[in-house]
């Protein structure tokens, strides 16, 4: 008989060999896959803050470009008759704004912490027609001027110093309620619309208070708006930055969520003798004389989704700084693995001294 064949196979000692070796290279293989999650994530919350940036920028810019235009005139020649309540400040300037109190120069964002309701937390205080919108900490930025997106309505008939109605073209864009700026270059009037009517070709337009001087032909009647920035508490318990739109129709604001993920605005005005030239930036309570500000220097703290930044410290440590400097004060934030980046802007107010 021929011996039984001897049976092949790995022996204990190499099958723990090769066990080891596989376990070294899954460990090798998942922190190359945990290490590339995590630069993804970081690198989209990255990404995300500079969207953010950018449409706040954006759109903080357009605003700051439309602030102090009426129609065809500027603030300097505005003549405000407007008798509506619930409108802030001066009409005719094109920006105000309120600065928030900071005890110690430090603000400790408190997760669901809500709005703030207390007017003395801000300097000027707050209006109370945004009383309980606003973040605690955040200032808030208003300006003035023709609604952006919106296209001036040609007076097509003279009217007389005195006279409550105008002739107009068109209505489009406009309802009774919304406030105009009517003007001919060599002034203006800031005034409400009652009330608009149809004709043959032509539309009635009936103001709120008498023309403070003769419109001829060819003076235009623009819808102006005040619009509001800052940041608030969104659905879901996030901060977002707002923006309010003041409507006229309903003397109240309508208030939207333009960015989430905004922790907190600090806003400085550049201010100076002379138009156009700043000299130095102060915060809202500093501000003397708001007709005198040239520019603004805005700096939002922006944070990312969780996870966007690496933790550290073992589970449930910090992703990156609990403490930043935004302009001038000094910022806690809570303990999380959120990115997050300061972004700062100087926008210059072109309607400024005209």
């Amino acid at each position: 008989m021929k011996p039984a064949a001897r049976q092949a196979g790995f022996s204990l000692v190499e099958l723990m060999v090769a066990v080891t070796i596989g376990l070294l290279l899954l460990s090798a293989l998942v922190g190359v896959m945990v290490a590339g999650r995590q630069n993804y994530s970081t690198g989209s919350g990255q990404g995300a803050l500079q969207n953010v940036g950018a449409t706040v920028a954006n759109q903080i810019a357009q605003s700051a470009r439309s602030a102090g235009f009426y129609g065809c005139s500027s603030a300097s020649t505005v003549d405000s008759q407007i008798t509506a309540t619930g409108v802030l400040g001066n009409f005719s300037l094109p920006v105000t704004g309120y600065g928030a109190q900071v005890a110690s120069s430090t603000l400790n964002l408190t997760p669901n912490g809500g709005n703030d309701s207390t007017a003395s937390h801000w300097s000027p205080a707050l209006d109370g027609s945004l009383l309980g919108q606003v973040q605690p900490g955040s200032d808030v930025l208003v300006f003035a001027g023709q609604t952006s997106g919106s296209a001036p309505l040609w007076v097509s008939a003279d009217a007389a110093q005195g006279a409550t109605t105008l002739q107009t073209q068109s209505a489009s864009g406009v309802a009774a309620g919304n406030f105009l700026a009517v003007s001919n270059c060599a002034q203006a009037m800031l005034t409400q619309l009652s009330g608009i009517a149809a004709a043959s070709g032509s539309y009635t337009l009936t103001l709120a208070a008498g023309l403070d001087s003769k419109y001829a032909q060819g003076a235009v009647a623009a819808p102006i708006a005040q619009v509001a920035y800052f940041v608030g508490q969104a659905p879901g318990a996030q901060s977002a930055l707002y923006q309010g739109v003041y409507d006229g129709t309903a003397n109240s604001w309508t208030f939207t969520p333009l960015a989430p993920g905004v922790d907190t605005m600090q806003v400085l005005y550049g201010i100076g003798g002379s138009p156009g030239q700043t000299t130095q930036y102060v915060s809202a309570g500093q501000v003397a004389n708001w007709s005198q500000v040239n520019s603004l220097r805005i700096a939002l703290l922006l944070e990312g989704p969780a996870g966007s930044a690496p933790s550290k410290g073992g589970a449930g440590g910090c992703g990156n700084a609990t403490q930043w400097t935004v302009l001038n004060n000094t910022v806690k934030v809570p303990c999380d693995s959120r990115l997050r980046h300061v972004y700062t802007m100087t926008v210059s107010l072109r309607n400024a001294g005209l």
